[in-house]
């Protein structure tokens, strides 16, 4: 019990509770499918339905809002600034104008968190769905190279993080802080959205967990509806 103790409290003390409309697309199908999904494994619980890592952007007004809400000494507001004062810039792009520059990304390093990388990031894809419900964002060099992407569904309302990833040689220039501050901020602007969704928090507190958490994102028990 001690060893989940992080786990267990996400549980048992979430931030809220809330239910999440996904809409009747295919997509918002195939995900809810996915997320109430069991297994004995987890105790029959719902895949998604716990520990959710969950920003209600509906919270905020405007961008300035979101922006105010992870500012201070060593934030996600203040490692953002300093990644676009050395001359990265945000931009939405087509992923199949920069099939190239994915895949070195996905293959500049052979571990994430201490994890080795999962064999659907090693192969070349030659081909990304791009459309209203799949978004992408990117944080781009002043040499105008993408050093960081995030792959991203809109699902009713909600945005789900579907694909998030730094090149390894760039990942010390805060380029991810960049990167997802812009993202939240574009979606704060947009009156369709109301939550985003970067999968769960895990079992135990690390660097990922504490990266979302300067973002905004907090543990949220979700019921996930048409």
């Amino acid at each position: 019990m001690k060893k989940y103790k992080f786990l267990i409290k996400n549980i048992l003390s979430p931030e809220g509770k809330v239910a999440i409309r996904l809409g009747n697309s295919e997509t918002a199908n195939r995900l809810l499918s996915y997320f109430n999904s069991r297994a004995w494994k987890r105790g029959f619980l719902k895949l998604k339905k716990y520990n959710i890592s969950l920003l209600p952007i509906d919270q905020f007004s405007k961008e300035d809002d979101y922006l105010g809400s992870v500012n201070g000494k060593n934030s996600a507001a203040y490692f953002s600034r300093r990644c676009a004062k050395l001359g990265y810039t945000f931009q939405s792009f087509n992923p199949n104008n920069e099939i190239d520059a994915i895949f070195e990304i996905n293959t500049s390093s052979t571990e994430r968190q201490g994890r080795e990388m999962d064999e659907s990031y090693k192969h070349l894809v030659t081909e990304w769905p791009n459309d209203e419900v799949n978004n992408w964002f990117g944080v781009y060099s002043k040499e105008g190279k993408l050093v960081a992407y995030v792959w991203t569904y809109v699902v009713g309302e909600m945005v789900l993080i579907n694909r998030i990833l730094g090149h390894g040689d760039y990942l010390k220039e805060n380029v991810m802080y960049l990167l997802m501050t812009r993202v939240v901020s574009t979606f704060v602007n947009d009156n369709r959205i109301n939550f985003i969704m970067y999968d769960t928090f895990g079992k135990f507190e690390n660097g990922l967990v504490m990266f979302k958490k300067r973002i905004g994102f907090k543990p949220f028990t979700v019921n996930f509806k048409r």
